[in-house]
């Protein structure tokens, strides 16, 4: 349904480059799904429509339903007048954000204001765990199980700022001194405190690296094109430029970008890199 909704229609996709000639034709992306989770791009709002159409009435044919009132969408740099309508007629819901595998996709900011919000929530809800006698070093294994696995959860996809390293690592300590059961009064060093738990962007970062390495080896893959994908056409919009996923990696690597892909398309290489960022953040 989607090869023939989709892949057999390219021209209504998003745009990665430009068609230069007859031989070297526009590269686009169309779809980013996964399960039953389905991402549809394109340039224009009209083109997305009509690509909506199209899934709607082949999955239709096949015995599904697309629901619309559980279909939204999201526009940047483009005029909505006019919005995008189901094959039915009913309006499509335009929102500013909205969650896609479980994280929030307009902005790392509010991604990252989300998992804070689940991490505390998670922690309050085993008080009887943190508030018992098990040993200290078995609390963390259980905090890093549960609490910083939520906390983490799409951190791989983070573009952080000073600001957002020192606000996610305030909140780390102060929920892990909940956890076990430890006043700021008791006056614990942070290596006392952390014991064998390194800061958590530090393990934001490892993942990261090792999350970014792997795309860009999987050549026969579209993350290994749109990882360190930037807009060659277009015009930027007025103001400070956002800090970009190869803004990140670079920070993260102290690599310039041409040696960047060096790094990693040598798998053994770019393993030693992640371990050494991880030895740098030591405390």
């Amino acid at each position: 349904m989607l090869r023939r909704a989709i892949d057999e229609k390219p021209d209504l996709g998003f745009t990665l480059t430009k068609r230069r000639s007859r031989r070297h034709k526009a590269k686009k992306i169309s779809d980013a799904d996964y399960a039953d989770d389905l991402a549809l791009l394109s340039d224009y709002l009209k083109d997305a429509e009509t690509t909506l159409h199209n899934v709607e009435h082949l999955a239709k044919v096949i015995g599904l339903y697309v629901n619309p009132t559980k279909t939204k969408f999201i526009c940047l740099n483009q005029n909505t007048s006019g919005g995008i309508n189901s094959l039915n007629g009913e309006c499509i819901n335009q929102v500013d954000d909205f969650n896609y595998l479980g994280s929030l996709v307009a902005s790392t900011e509010h991604d990252v204001n989300d998992r804070l919000a689940k991490a505390w929530a998670a922690l309050n809800e085993m008080n009887n765990i943190w508030k018992s006698n098990l040993p200290d070093q078995l609390k963390r294994n259980f905090f890093r199980a549960t609490v910083e696995s939520v906390l983490v959860y799409g951190s791989i996809s983070w573009t952080l700022t000073s600001a957002l390293e020192k606000k996610i690592d305030g909140a780390f300590t102060r929920m892990l001194r909940a956890a076990l059961n430890k006043s700021w009064t008791d006056h614990l060093t942070n290596v006392e405190l952390y014991g064998n738990i390194p800061r958590v962007t530090t393990t934001i970062r490892e993942q990261r690296l090792r999350f970014a390495g792997h795309c860009w080896r999987s050549k026969n893959e579209i993350c290994s094109e749109v990882l360190l994908w930037e807009p060659l056409h277009g015009r930027r919009s007025c103001g400070r430029p956002k800090k970009t996923y190869i803004d990140q990696l670079i920070a993260d690597t102290e690599y310039n970008k041409e040696d960047l892909t060096n790094a990693m398309n040598d798998r053994d290489g770019w393993r030693e890199c992640v371990i050494a960022s991880r030895a740098s953040s030591a405390w």
